[in-house]
């Protein structure tokens, strides 16, 4: 049974329905995380997350479906399931444009060049192609940056420009600015990098919100980069 804790009236409303117990409530953590409000009880625009057959028409309008097919479209994602996919089908149904990029709430230090001076600053969302900080005062929209961002004991230089910044001071909630910047195009490796750890924070907020056993029978059901199961334990 899926949790109404999850739930919260200014989220996106989605009903999960799964054959696999374990998978259902990995699923229900996982889009809890990514601010929809898994729901027990259905409704007539609710949007439906299953893999079972045999749906009746008015179902099918409202569904993205977990298929054993190869074949996939917006309506179908095929197992084992690509998270970054599964965000994107999901988040299509909710925001026009979608947004593509899966991403992450966190709080990292960063380290920014900006205009002649190195400051530091702390990172509060991320993406592999852009990501969110505060600052100690403002930036302009087009604006150069480059930044050192650390992770697993690797020092990452990211080149980018601001996309927006959102003003702090006296008149706002927090003093320091929040800032915008979507990086220059980055490297294979860079990329697989950022998005490698950002599928990995998500799991492991799965893996602490769920017992032990639906956690591990349910990883068979995604496509999961094997660098990410090594740093979970799983070889």
């Amino acid at each position: 049974m899926l949790l109404d804790s999850y739930a919260r009236s200014d989220q996106k409303p989605i009903i999960i329905r799964t054959r696999n117990e374990g998978l259902s409530l990995t699923l229900a953590a996982l889009l809890a995380e990514w601010q929809f409000a898994v729901l027990d009880n259905p409704g007539p625009r609710v949007l439906l997350l299953t893999d079972e057959e045999g749906l009746s028409p008015e179902e099918e309008k409202r569904a993205v479906i977990l298929s054993r097919s190869p074949y996939e479209g917006h309506r179908k994602i095929a197992f084992p399931i690509d998270l970054e996919t599964l965000w994107s089908r999901l988040e299509t149904r909710f925001h026009r444009p979608p947004r593509n990029h899966l991403r992450i709430s966190l709080s990292l230090p960063l380290t920014v060049a900006a205009r002649d001076e190195i400051r530091p600053a702390t990172l509060i969302s991320l993406s592999d192609c852009g990501g969110r900080f505060t600052y100690h005062r403002e930036l302009t929209i087009g604006e150069p940056l480059s930044l050192q961002l650390r992770l697993n004991e690797k020092t990452l230089p990211l080149q980018g420009r601001v996309i927006y910044c959102l003003p702090g001071g006296e008149l706002a909630e927090k003093q320091e600015s929040e800032v915008g910047i979507l990086f220059a195009k980055l490297a294979p490796e860079v990329q697989k990098t950022l998005r490698n750890e950002i599928i990995h924070r998500y799991l492991l907020r799965v893996q602490a919100q769920i017992p032990g056993w639906a956690f591990q029978t349910s990883l068979g059901f995604f496509d999961i980069p094997s660098e990410v199961l090594k740093r979970l334990g799983h070889y």
